[in-house]
């Protein structure tokens, strides 16, 4: 299974994703492989965390199953565990979405990633997701709705943060895509282990304005 997001900001628009979905396709029944491709919306980050502490912490939040889970990473989760579980002969058609969300809710899901990290000399600990020292939180300078998540440009500032390299820098979201927002309340929060990465980081989010408010 191959995932290919799409969206404005995103690697490739709808129309390349099709063109690349029937590319794989038949690339994979020359070999005799079975494949599928699912063009999922690439518009805006999935989940809160752009960076990988951040993002490892949406991920035990998911399997968690807690009440602050981001339900946009989720749902493609479960999208696509769902189809594999269908390509396996372990659902049947149109039940694997309903057999994955079964799995994940009954905990078995996360004591499957559990063993999985275990087996690899790892922890699950949230003691070891630490976040970088320093920190900002960004304001809506207006009230209105989210109407755009540049993908492009929040990747470029998460990289000036330091991340992936520094484990904790990234960007926390606290809005997405057709949200509505008040004016002073937090857009987003961004972390860095440097105190010079942060300032650069902040100066280029003023110059670039990867979120748009309607």
């Amino acid at each position: 299974m191959i995932d290919i997001p799409y969206g404005k900001s995103a690697k490739v628009s709808r129309s390349q994703a099709v063109h690349l979905k029937e590319k794989f396709e038949k690339l994979g029944k020359s070999f005799s492989l079975t494949l599928k491709c699912l063009l999922t919306d690439g518009s805006q980050p999935i989940g809160n965390g752009v960076g990988p502490a951040l993002e490892m912490r949406d991920v035990l939040s998911v399997l968690r199953q807690e009440s602050s889970r981001p339900r946009d990473l989720e749902k493609k989760s479960l999208i696509l565990a769902g189809t594999l579980l269908e390509m396996t002969g372990e659902a049947e058609e149109g039940k694997g979405i309903e057999l994955a969300e079964k799995i994940l809710k009954s905990g078995k899901a996360f004591k499957k990633f559990r063993r999985i990290i275990k087996s690899q000399k790892g922890a699950v600990s949230d003691s070891r997701l630490k976040l970088g020292s320093f920190s900002k939180d960004i304001l809506s300078g207006k009230s209105g709705k989210i109407g755009e998540i540049d993908n492009r440009k929040i990747n470029l500032i998460a990289r000036i943060l330091g991340s992936p390299a520094d484990k904790g820098a990234g960007i926390y979201l606290r809005k997405h895509c057709q949200e509505k927002i008040r004016k002073n309340e937090q857009l987003l929060t961004l972390y860095s282990e440097s105190d010079e990465k942060l300032a650069e980081a902040i100066k280029f989010y003023k110059k670039i304005h990867p979120i748009e408010l309607k």
